[in-house]
């Protein structure tokens, strides 16, 4: 299989074969310490190498994955499907941020996509870690929200509670943009 390299990864080689070749002789290293202080060099030459395939690699699948008819479609489009599976999947769970999360980790293009569509960020529950919470108010921009505070099974503790005060004081400094507020007890 014919494979070309990138000019960095072929002089890295370069730099290795060198090394094998003009020092392939090691009478030069009297105690075990040289020798292994040239072993850790090849050792780093090694890992530089694959570090630098690895990235070439990542380059290449990123744009073999352009050609995908998925991405071949508008952007707006492509969000709209986003949006239109995420509410279908929100009916069912409340923990729809995994669900987003989930889009936003299969490819950097669908990252840029979840990331860039503020109506996949809208839904904040008290289910919600507060990382995740913040992370939605941040990516909602000025987009309507759903805030849901659910109170089945939830168990007072002091953790719970200081969750809970950040998420009110959290979306309540957002209460403008409340498109709804709902309280879930049964």
């Amino acid at each position: 299989m014919d494979c070309n390299i990138s000019a960095s990864v072929q002089k890295t080689v370069e730099a290795l074969l060198h090394v094998r070749v003009v020092e392939n002789s090691y009478t030069g290293f009297d105690t075990k310490a040289e020798l292994l202080a040239q072993l850790e060099h090849h050792r780093k030459l090694q890992r530089a190498i694959s570090q630098e395939i690895e990235s070439h690699s990542a380059i290449v699948r990123y744009k073999l994955n352009s050609f995908l008819p998925l991405h071949t479609l508008p952007a707006e489009l492509f969000r709209e499907i986003l949006v239109q599976a995420l509410l279908a999947e929100s009916e069912e769970s409340s923990n729809t941020w995994k669900h987003v999360y989930k889009l936003a980790s299969v490819s950097k293009y669908w990252f840029d996509m979840v990331a860039g569509e503020p109506r996949l960020w809208t839904k904040i529950t008290s289910a919600d870690p507060p990382m995740a919470t913040a992370t939605k108010l941040r990516n909602s921009k000025g987009a309507e929200l759903d805030v849901e505070f659910d109170l089945v099974g939830r168990m007072p503790s002091i953790t719970a509670d200081a969750e809970e005060e950040w998420l009110t004081d959290a979306v309540s400094g957002e209460s403008r943009r409340w498109r709804s507020l709902a309280f879930r007890s049964a």
